[in-house]
């Protein structure tokens, strides 16, 4: 089993003791963000934080429903603080630009304070017109929670019309492999377009840690096997 996927498990299991009565799915988002920036988990550190993003957000906030997931993130920061307050104000912009207010946008916000540095505005309109574009394929399968995909592929300069056919060559490959078609096959074969290597190379990858998994006896529901995707985008020496 790879190192990737090692501290997974690790920090799966430190946030499944230090937050016992927490989501599950949230626990493993959290599980997955501080593998990808190759951290243990601080359990004491997220707590904190946690406190500070009660004390910035009122009791119906969209943020309080992602408070381990972006706290978790936060800790492996020197600026966690001054960070959530910057995504607070991205948020606003996300609403003002046409994306609706969800669950999913706090996360969309955090990414953008976190990575889009001072595009973050032409980022969230380039977007918007990814999501639009993205409606206009997949009609039926396509809703609020792919505002984050919409902003991770306008962050990474993917062309739509480019990536409209590779798109559906990943869909084929995972499909072959075992995926079932739906969200979950969607989702995955939108995260692999950011990754600019061959598409049987990322692919394969997706599916070995996949197995990998289910090895492990690792078991995930449909909402959370995206992230096996974003796992696969992590190259392997």
């Amino acid at each position: 089993m790879n190192e990737t996927v090692e501290l997974f498990m690790l920090n799966d299991e430190a946030l499944k003791k230090g937050f016992k009565w927490e989501n599950n799915l949230n626990r493993k988002f959290a599980a997955l963000e501080l593998t990808l920036r190759k951290k243990e988990a601080d359990v004491e550190g997220i707590k904190q934080l946690m406190a500070f993003m009660k004390k910035e957000t009122s009791a119906f906030s969209y943020f309080r429903s992602s408070l381990l997931t972006i706290s978790a993130s936060l800790s492996a920061r020197e600026d966690g603080e001054e960070t959530f307050r910057k995504a607070v104000s991205l948020y606003e912009d996300l609403k003002a630009a046409g994306f609706s207010s969800t669950q999913y946008l706090p996360y969309v916000a955090y990414f953008l304070a976190t990575e889009a540095d001072g595009e973050a505005k032409d980022t969230i309109a380039r977007a918007y017109e990814m999501y639009k574009i993205m409606k206009q394929n997949n009609y039926w399968l396509t809703s609020a929670d792919d505002h984050m995909m919409a902003i991770l592929l306008a962050h990474s300069g993917v062309d739509p019309s480019a990536a409209s056919v590779e798109m559906k060559e990943i869909y084929e490959y995972l499909n072959e492999g075992g995926i079932r078609k739906g969200n979950v096959l969607q989702s995955m074969s939108h995260l692999l377009l950011i990754s600019n290597e061959p598409v049987y190379k990322k692919a394969y990858r997706l599916l070995s840690i996949r197995k990998g998994l289910k090895d492990a006896d690792i078991k995930l529901d449909s909402y959370s096997q995206s992230m096996i995707a974003v796992l696969a985008l992590v190259k392997q020496e």
